[in-house]
């Protein structure tokens, strides 16, 4: 998912599809055309902990208040959790907090029916 920064300046977030890359718990940030039409630069891998969240996908990216922000699904459907990524930098998101930890599939099933 891509934002734009104040100053114009658009970047893209994405994870790897295990499959295709064979990896499939990193997340990268890369600047981008304003327009979306092409990468500027290879980026950086913003987090990889492999150890403790072997899957990640989907990531979502955005600011408030000066903050960056991804949030992405980790661990799987039927055991996973919420990823949330904040810092002041945007290739420096390193304050974690996880959420709905390892919940089982009704109390999922409970969440989305809230939302």
């Amino acid at each position: 998912m891509s934002a734009v920064d104040d100053d114009g300046q658009a970047y893209l977030v994405h994870a790897y599809a295990g499959s295709r890359a064979g990896i499939k718990h990193r997340l990268r940030v890369c600047p981008m055309a304003p327009d979306g039409s092409r990468l500027l630069g290879e980026g950086k891998i913003v987090f990889h902990e492999p150890e403790k969240h072997p899957t990640l996908e989907g990531p979502k990216f955005l600011k408030k208040d000066g903050w960056y922000y991804i949030l992405a699904p980790a661990g799987g459907v039927e055991t996973g959790w919420q990823v949330a990524l904040r810092s002041k930098n945007i290739y420096g998101l390193t304050r974690l907090k996880l959420f709905w930890p390892r919940a089982a599939p009704a109390s999922t099933d409970r969440i989305k029916a809230r939302w």
